[in-house]
């Protein structure tokens, strides 16, 4: 089964707070993870994010499912400056599992 969240409706046009994407993650995503075949994140009408909300929300994402993620996740309708701040979030989230 897939599960599909607009981000916009969840967090406006500009994803600001970590706080916020970490609480996200856990209302939202967590919940889902285990019976869903995919998780697809629409950022249609996101213009932007920060990068506390990008690593609370979709770093935690990764350090929490790091052998699914990839598998499970899809992102769609990203504007280029999310796009960056998605890799972004994915790197540093792949370099702190590395350290572990």
């Amino acid at each position: 089964m897939n599960h599909e969240l607009t981000l916009r409706e969840l967090v406006g046009s500009f994803a600001a707070n970590g706080t916020m994407g970490d609480q996200l993650r856990i209302d939202k995503i967590e919940p889902l993870w285990k019976e869903s075949e995919k998780i697809i994140l629409n950022f249609e009408g996101v213009s932007s994010m920060t990068d506390s909300f990008a690593n609370a929300f979709i770093g935690n994402i990764v350090e929490r499912h790091p052998e699914d993620f990839r598998a499970k996740l899809r992102f769609i309708n990203c504007s280029p400056l999310v796009k960056s701040f998605i890799k972004g979030a994915l790197q540093y989230a792949q370099s702190r599992l590395a350290q572990a």
